[in-house]
């Protein structure tokens, strides 16, 4: 897989991804992103918990929907339990949106808890706990 196509993440020793997003925010990224993570050593035998962090990162005029239901489908097979948590913080209404709509398929399909935050430090404390 290149690099151009995953998003930035690092890994913490107890298993938690950080990942980090910027630039137009594409669904397939977002499933490669998934697949890195959910096959990474640290994470399989670690908490498990995912921050994926919108920082710069915008919808483009033609994102494609489909992706989410197509990304919620496979992380279906490949998921493990635990937590993801959503910073977003800009103020946009669409990101916070669209982030709801993937969360709920997401939790419905799978045994991961997902909720949004507006700081990186809210997502950590909700993670830890």
């Amino acid at each position: 897989m290149m690099d151009e196509e995953v998003y930035s993440m690092e890994f913490t020793n107890n298993g938690r991804a950080y990942v980090h997003l910027t630039g137009d925010i594409c669904a397939k990224k977002i499933r490669n992103t998934f697949f890195v993570i959910a096959l990474n050593e640290n994470w399989i035998k670690g908490q498990r918990s995912i921050l994926w962090h919108f920082k710069g990162a915008y919808f483009p005029d033609f994102f494609e929907f489909t992706g989410i239901f197509k990304n919620a489908h496979m992380a279906q097979n490949f998921t493990r339990p635990g937590k993801s948590a959503a910073v977003i913080e800009e103020d946009s209404q669409m990101q916070k949106q669209v982030s709801n709509f993937y969360s709920n398929i997401a939790e419905m399909l799978t045994e991961r808890k997902i909720k949004h935050f507006n700081t990186v430090e809210e997502a950590e404390a909700w993670l830890d706990s």
